[in-house]
């Protein structure tokens, strides 16, 4: 899914919810941020000792992340895969990288959430965000995951459920 969403713009730090791709059990959103730090130095020349440290607020210094769901069920981020729990919404971080300029990081939400509002909320003090949220439609999400197209059936032993789909692009 092309979003392209503004979610926290300061002097020095643009961070946006760039994207997601869809599975019939799930989603993972892309958020990505741009930074004017370079060199321990802001835009306005003011020394930032956190220049050397692990980029971004999910996996690094500080800042936090949540999902609201249109039922009202929300979701904050979780330090690792291991604390996840598949009985629940959860939200944990994919993959991720990048530098001291710039960073993305696929977050794995799931369930898909149901249709209206989906509320993305996160604040990151240490850089000076404080708590922004933007509002996206999960429908969007509900019909891409109904696009899906198994690629392959499934056949690992013990019948595991590994999600094996693919979200053509549109004509």
């Amino acid at each position: 899914m092309p979003w392209h969403v503004e979610l926290a713009r300061t002097d020095d730090h643009y961070v946006a919810v760039m994207g997601a791709v869809v599975y019939p059990t799930g989603a993972t959103i892309t958020i990505a941020c741009r930074s004017r730090i370079w060199s321990g130095k802001s835009g306005d020349g003011v020394a930032s000792r956190s220049v050397h440290e692990r980029p971004g607020p999910f996996g690094g210094v500080g800042g936090k992340l949540g999902v609201a769901f249109a039922d009202g069920q929300k979701v904050a981020l979780l330090e690792t895969m291991s604390a996840r729990d598949d009985t629940q919404p959860g939200l944990v971080v994919r993959s991720g990288g990048g530098s001291t300029e710039e960073w993305a990081v696929d977050l794995w939400l799931w369930p898909l959430p149901p249709p209206g509002p989906l509320t993305i909320a996160m604040s990151w003090t240490e850089r000076g965000i404080s708590e922004r949220e933007v509002l996206l439609d999960a429908s969007e999400l509900m019909n891409a995951a109904e696009k899906a197209e198994r690629l392959w059936p499934n056949d690992e032993p013990g019948g595991s459920t590994r999600i094996t789909t693919f979200i053509p692009p549109p004509h």
